[in-house]
């Protein structure tokens, strides 16, 4: 069992022909996208009045800019 689960592990650490994985591949286009999702949940924490960073009028000007 145990030479089994080693020749996996090494299979799965080969890369393909194209020479980058199909992990690396998912990695590759999901973290751009997550980056943006984070900066937007930090601006809206930021804005939010629970977290009270932002004060009122900081709000107002923020939201005359969305719009």
């Amino acid at each position: 069992m145990e030479r089994f689960l080693s020749a996996v592990v090494v299979a799965g650490q080969s890369a393909p022909v194209g020479g980058v994985s199909l992990l690396e591949s998912i990695k590759i286009a999901v973290l751009p996208i997550a980056k943006v999702f984070t900066v937007c949940f930090l601006g809206f924490l930021m804005a939010s009045k629970y977290v009270n960073i932002l004060p009122a009028s900081g709000r107002r000007l923020l939201n005359g800019v969305n719009s």
